[in-house]
């Protein structure tokens, strides 16, 4: 029983409103998951040039990983270590995103690239801010491997009924009410301001949530950080922490797979199955089933690890997929179909969201390995490799348009794709996450931390902590 009260908690309230800062930034995710269809059919500019803007962006997003990770490491004054940058990144993302989807038709073909780029790179700094906070944040907030998972049940079902909500009001409520539908820019300017006042509510939850924790004493050893920033210590880390370096491949690995089936998901239902507003009303009636895959799995975690349910929930995602493949579907589809489409995202919404906690567990891996509380580094390194892997999603969506012939057309809602179209969507949408998978859960087998050994380096670390705090005195 001493063993357990050495060990960092936090009360559960604390645990479900700081998570609510991802489901912030997922936020502005799902708005932007919107920005290959807006700028392709409202700004008119060409599939690849956009693939290749959100390319750019993205690893321009992985380049300022490193930078912020290191500067919240080092960070650690009268507002926190960890507040300053979720508010400073959420007014710039939010500005940012306003301006990108307030873009004017008419401007010329030029200024128009330029503005893009320039917010759009104004909207990458904010969210390199905010997110570097979701993964280094945890540590300081608890670190006992039964609280963990909780992160995962809060910010899922907010992120999901985000998601859903969006789409929702999207299709089947805005669209339909203006002339012209998602082809009217009135329709993105209404969305996106709902979308931010979601962001923004999220933002002021998760600061409160942080708020008693984010002092000294609870980041790591409790003591300040002396590093200096160096390329070699990302190196070193990379090299030594081999839980983060499968936990990279697995996550990451999956997470292409996740944003290419986001940004190819309006096709399908406009384009496939030929009925734009089944995308909102089916995503509603996801939130259900998504809610009981991340409340259950999650609390499975708490007692079996979460390397077990992360593995569990990918095999599952991966199967309903090859069901939906089988079911060939079209404009003529079935409940069969929409079953498997909302259990595919119930357990892909498990999977991806847990990998957030397990990096948490990779920091406190490296705490127990070298005695560094680098957090900001251990998560900053892991966005490094996810943005620079993700940023391919948008530009192969891109160029597999234009390979299908549709590079610089406008695709029709409701009118069903053909041929090379069909053949591209569905590939987007459903072979490349197969694909993802498959690559995810052979990269698990290797990945070290499963729920004992995480319970072994917590509470090795808590006596660490405690020799330092009566070694200081």
């Amino acid at each position: 029983m001493e063993k357990k009260t050495e060990i960092n908690r936090a009360k559960v309230w604390q645990v479900a409103f700081f998570s609510f800062n991802n489901s912030a930034t997922n936020t502005n995710l799902a708005m932007m998951a919107f920005f290959m269809v807006f700028t392709q059919n409202i700004l008119g500019m060409a599939s690849v040039l956009v693939g290749a803007i959100a390319t750019g962006m993205r690893v321009f997003d992985a380049v300022t990983d490193p930078i912020v990770g290191f500067m919240i490491d080092k960070t650690d004054g009268k507002f926190g270590k960890y507040r300053p940058y979720m508010v400073v990144g959420s007014v710039i993302m939010n500005i940012s995103m306003i301006m990108i989807f307030f873009c004017p038709q008419n401007m010329p073909g030029v200024a128009k690239l330029v503005y893009i780029i320039a917010f759009y790179a104004l909207y990458v700094i904010g969210y390199t801010c905010q997110t570097c906070v979701t993964k280094g944040g945890q540590t300081a907030l608890t670190n006992d491997p039964a609280q963990r998972p909780l992160f995962t049940i809060s910010d899922s079902i907010a992120s999901s009924v985000v998601n859903a909500g969006l789409s929702l009001l999207l299709t089947t409520i805005l669209a339909p009410r203006y002339e012209g539908g998602l082809l009217n820019p009135v329709v993105w300017q209404n969305i996106v301001f709902i979308a931010v006042g979601v962001q923004i509510f999220f933002t002021v939850l998760a600061v409160i949530g942080i708020w008693e924790k984010d002092r000294t004493e609870y980041f790591g050893l409790g003591e300040k950080n002396d590093m200096k920033f160096s390329l070699k210590e990302f190196g070193k880390l990379l090299v030594g922490n081999k839980g983060l370096r499968y936990l990279m491949i697995s996550a990451n690995t999956e997470k292409v797979g996740w944003m290419i089936y986001n940004s190819t998901v309006t096709y399908f239902y406009a384009n496939i199955l030929v009925n734009s507003s089944m995308q909102g009303t089916l995503a509603t009636a996801a939130i259900l089933p998504t809610i009981l895959a991340t409340t259950i799995g999650p609390m499975i975690a708490r007692k079996r690890g979460m390397k077990k349910i992360y593995v569990i929930t990918n095999v599952c995602s991966l199967v309903s997929i090859l069901g939906i493949i089988a079911l060939h579907p079209d404009a003529q589809y079935g409940i069969p179909l929409l079953l498997l489409i909302m259990l595919e995202r119930a357990f892909s919404t498990v999977s991806v969201y847990l990998s957030n906690p397990m990096i948490a567990d990779c920091a406190d891996y490296e705490l127990n390995r070298t005695g560094r509380y680098i957090p900001g580094m251990v998560g900053s390194l892991f966005s490094f490799a996810d943005k620079f892997v993700s940023s391919l999603s948008t530009f192969i969506l891109g160029v597999a348009l234009a390979i299908a012939g549709y590079g610089d057309k406008v695709i029709t809602p409701d009118v069903p794709a053909e041929g090379a179209l069909r053949i591209t969507l569905m590939v987007c949408m459903f072979g490349i996450p197969a694909i993802c998978h498959v690559i995810s859960l052979i990269a698990m087998k290797f990945y070290p931390l499963d729920g004992n050994t995480m319970l072994r380096i917590q509470q090795e670390n808590a006596v660490k902590k405690q020799k330092k705090m009566l070694d200081r005195r």
